[in-house]
């Protein structure tokens, strides 16, 4: 409450008690200070002033403490019996989350019931603009619900596209990034077939379909080290650099696309020598030396694209597999170099986001 209780006409072990009781920390005293509003509380002390009161607590000889506590509680009742909200959440099941935390539970919350209201348009926008950012913060279980939600809806708005995306994204890296390999690739084998039966009659969507398709063969090859879904995935990106209408309307995003398929092919070279996460080389032979160096020069284009183009998360993740590499192979240079250009690139996104 915003001031210690004081009872009139009590003494001071009433009010010490009446503190005890009303202001205390157990979970009873929460609720009497939840739904015990100020103005009630003052109104009772006024009366417990008046002459009348006096002369009723006089009358049934109990003391003020207890004439207090009976009008409180009848006051209580009431609340609970009409406003049963102002007591709806006493013990908050969010209060030790973190702020993403309690915006992830919510955000899952809201497109269940967007789902319930039938809101299928508006779930796919949410999917639009919030499923990079939970890939991002690694919140791949709630990316996958929303995948559900939003699989749901272009279903229902029969969206090949969106369908074919989501199987590839959603219920499919994000699933493998949650541990279920084997449902991730089932799902992006689907999403690649789906992307790959739509059409030319329209350029954008047709184009975005092949992305749609290379981005999925190539997940598909990292999950399963298939250097095959890489050559698939590259031959669906040639054919549109070979498409002079679709490159010049989508050109950035295609060549993202090709420095995607390098850094990917990096990765894999990576893997091979179990250097992705750490390690070293010993003693590498001839053909160990040309494998890692093919990686770099695939891993530095990449970069080099990405930072071009201004995307500057892809551009960090090709120089942190650059500067591993580096490492494994006991170049302490690159690795030095590497690191400076990784740095500079995160300055400059602290500068631009905060």
């Amino acid at each position: 409450m915003a001031r210690d209780l004081e009872v009139s006409r009590a003494s001071g072990a009433d009010t010490g008690r009446l503190r005890e009781l009303v202001v205390g920390s157990s979970l009873k005293s929460r609720i009497i200070r939840l739904v015990a509003l100020p103005g009630a509380v003052g109104a009772i002390d006024q009366l417990l002033s008046t002459r009348a009161s006096i002369d009723i607590v006089a009358y049934l000889g109990i003391s003020t403490t207890s004439f207090f506590l009976c009008l409180l509680v009848i006051y209580l009742s009431i609340e609970l019996l009409f406003f049963p909200k102002i007591v709806a959440v006493v013990d908050d099941p969010d209060h030790d989350r973190s702020s993403q935390e309690r915006f992830v539970l919510a955000l899952v919350d809201y497109v269940e019931e967007l789902k319930e209201r039938g809101k299928v348009s508006t779930i796919l926008s949410i999917r639009h603009g919030l499923s990079h950012f939970l890939h991002l913060v690694g919140e791949h279980s709630a990316r996958t619900s929303l995948g559900e939600a939003a699989f749901q809806a272009a279903v229902e708005l029969d969206d090949k596209l969106a369908k074919s995306s989501i199987l590839v994204d959603e219920l499919g890296w994000a699933v493998h990034a949650g541990g279920d390999s084997a449902r991730a690739k089932k799902n992006i084998v689907s999403g690649v077939q789906e992307a790959l039966s739509i059409g030319e009659e329209n350029t954008s969507a047709f184009v975005k379909s092949r992305l749609v398709a290379a981005k999925g063969s190539r997940h598909l090859a990292v999950i399963t080290s298939d250097e095959k879904n890489l050559e698939k995935a590259e031959e669906i990106i040639s054919a549109l650099t070979e498409n002079s209408s679709a490159f010049s309307l989508y050109r950035d995003e295609i060549l993202i696309d090709q420095a995607q398929l390098q850094h990917a092919r990096s990765t894999l070279i990576a893997r091979q020598f179990q250097i992705e996460k750490g390690g070293s080389i010993s003693n590498p032979s001839a053909s160990d030396l040309e494998a890692t160096a093919r990686a770099l020069t695939l891993t530095r284009a990449a970069a080099e694209t990405f930072g071009r183009l201004g995307d500057h998360e892809r551009t960090i993740k090709a120089l942190s597999l650059e500067q591993r590499i580096c490492e494994a192979v006991g170049d302490d240079t690159g690795a030095m170099e590497a690191r400076a250009k990784k740095d500079r690139v995160g300055r400059s996104l602290s500068l631009r986001y905060g």
